[in-house]
C-alpha cells in the first residue's frame, strides 16, 4: 500500500468513528467495483462514502525535503431520503466536511503541515445509471513529507 492510500485509510477510519456518520459505509477507492459496494452498503446503511487519492504536487521543488500536497475526493452516494427522521444529504455532507477539516492522523509528527484541509464541497450529478441518487463531493488536501534519508542504489 502507498503512503497516500494509507492516509486515505486513516481518513476512512476517522469518518467511521464520527457520531452521525455511522449510516455510511466508508471505502477507499482502489478501482473497486463501486456499484457492488453501493449495493452492499445500502442494504443496511443510508449510503456509501468513497475516498479517492487524486494525486499530488510538490509545492517547493527547490527544497531538499520532498513534501507532496495530495488531493483527496470524498464522495457521498445516498439513497433518496423519503421519511422524516433521517438527516438530509447536505447535512451529512456538512458533518463529513467538518470531521475532515483540520483533522490530522495520530501518527503525524507535526500537527500544522499534515492536517487535512477541506477546499470545497458541492452536490454533483448522479451517475446516469443511478439517476435517483443524491451525490455530494468534498475536495480536501493533505501534505505528506518524506524522509530526506539517502536513497540506496545497487552498483
Amino acid at each position: 500500500m502507498s503512503v497516500f492510500n494509507d492516509r486515505a485509510e486513516l481518513l476512512a477510519d476517522r469518518l467511521r468513528s464520527v457520531v452521525g456518520l455511522e449510516s455510511f459505509s466508508w471505502v477507499v477507492d482502489r478501482d473497486a467495483d463501486l456499484k457492488s459496494e453501493f449495493e452492499k452498503a445500502t442494504k443496511k446503511k443510508l449510503g456509501l462514502g468513497v475516498i479517492r487519492w487524486m494525486g499530488g504536487a510538490n509545492p517547493d521543488p527547490n527544497s531538499s525535503r520532498l513534501a507532496i500536497t495530495s488531493g483527496f475526493n470524498i464522495t457521498l452516494f445516498l439513497k433518496p431520503i423519503l421519511r422524516r427522521g433521517k438527516p438530509p444529504g447536505d447535512d451529512l455532507m456538512e458533518l463529513t466536511a467538518r470531521a475532515v477539516h483540520h483533522w490530522f492522523p495520530a501518527e503525524t509528527p507535526t500537527k500544522l503541515r499534515y492536517r487535512f484541509e477541506v477546499l470545497s464541497t458541492a452536490p454533483i450529478p448522479p451517475p446516469p445509471e443511478e439517476p435517483h441518487l443524491q451525490v455530494f463531493q468534498i475536495v480536501a488536501q493533505s501534505v505528506t513529507q518524506f524522509s530526506s534519508a539517502i536513497i540506496q542504489t545497487t552498483p
